[in-house]
């Protein structure tokens, strides 16, 4: 199989193109550091966005409104503390803490709301505003409807008074970021129902899937087709090299090159491989009518394709 075919096949993955257009996002955030007075990561600003629209009674309801696992938004509170931004008060309950923002915690969300908005629009700059506007629909169906066994989301009401700054809930909800993050938790979640009887991650499977279908591949051929860190992938090779799936071997050509293949035992995983794939692709599309997901898809790639939407 050729890199073109590859990508065809990556290009009916909604989850593909979901990280490509997040992973422009978060380029355009990087370009815009100097304009960033504190550079805050996604869960970050969305919990201080969350603490400054609504009350939030413990950490566990925190946690629930932003749609994160209960034991990752301790370490979440513990940055935004060291970064001044707030602190924790004990309830009356001893066991139970809020989280009091800091003076400086509103503007700092202000500056930030400002240029994630900005690197929104330039996501979206080559979409129309009625397409860009039902992409972002489509992700929140997703978003709210998947059968998935992803962390608990409850939406929250914005608990403040309206105009009163230039952000809400509904906007943060809204958000691509937003929504593309909680898109992405469905299809993990609904990845790991399906690759956890074979003891697989989803990248594992993903990267053993596509070794089998070539008689070797290399670091920077598998590096180009996902779109992925070298560390990542190179971390996943010695998994899938320590059960025995891949063998690799230096090129006799180019001795700078390691050529990477499946070995028999690694090919006698790839139908079932295939198979949870395709079955985890299926149910994350099922929740949108196949018209309008081939539509999704298809938005999406163009605002990837755009050189308008890329860092200057």
């Amino acid at each position: 199989m050729t890199v073109t075919e590859i990508n065809n096949w990556l290009r009916h993955s909604l989850g593909y193109w979901m990280k490509r257009v997040s992973d422009m996002y978060e380029a355009l955030l990087d370009s815009a550091v100097l304009d960033r007075p504190l550079p805050l990561r996604d869960l970050q600003f969305e919990a201080l966005v969350v603490l400054s629209r609504s009350v939030c009674e413990d950490q566990s309801s925190l946690a629930r409104a932003l749609g994160i696992d209960t034991s990752s938004i301790t370490a979440i509170l513990d940055q935004l503390e060291r970064m001044k931004l707030g602190r924790r008060r004990r309830r009356s309950d001893r066991r139970r803490y809020s989280f009091e923002l800091s003076k400086d915690a509103p503007s700092v969300i202000a500056a930030e709301w400002r240029v994630r908005k900005l690197a929104q629009d330039r996501v979206f700059s080559t979409l129309s505003a009625a397409d860009g506007k039902w992409l972002l629909e489509q992700l929140d169906w997703i978003a709210r409807h998947s059968d998935a066994q992803a962390p608990e989301w409850v939406r929250l009401t914005d608990g403040q008074p309206a105009g009163n700054t230039e952000y809400s809930l509904d906007d943060l909800y809204g958000s691509l970021a937003f929504l593309i993050r909680r898109c992405g938790q469905i299809g993990r979640a609904l990845a790991l129902e399906v690759v956890a009887p074979l003891d697989l991650t989803e990248g594992q499977a993903m990267i053993l899937y596509v070794t089998c279908l070539q008689p070797e591949v290399d670091l920077s051929y598998l590096v180009r087709i996902f779109h992925t860190e070298r560390p990542t992938i190179s971390k996943i090779l010695k998994t899938l090299e320590a059960r025995s799936w891949i063998e690799r071997e230096v090129d006799p050509a180019d001795k700078r090159r390691t050529r990477i293949m499946a070995t028999p035992a690694g090919r006698e995983m790839m139908n079932s491989i295939k198979y949870i794939w395709d079955h985890g692709e299926d149910r994350l599309n099922a929740c949108l009518p196949r018209h309008d997901l081939r539509s999704v898809i298809d938005l999406l790639e163009s605002m990837v394709a755009s050189p308008r939407a890329l860092p200057e």
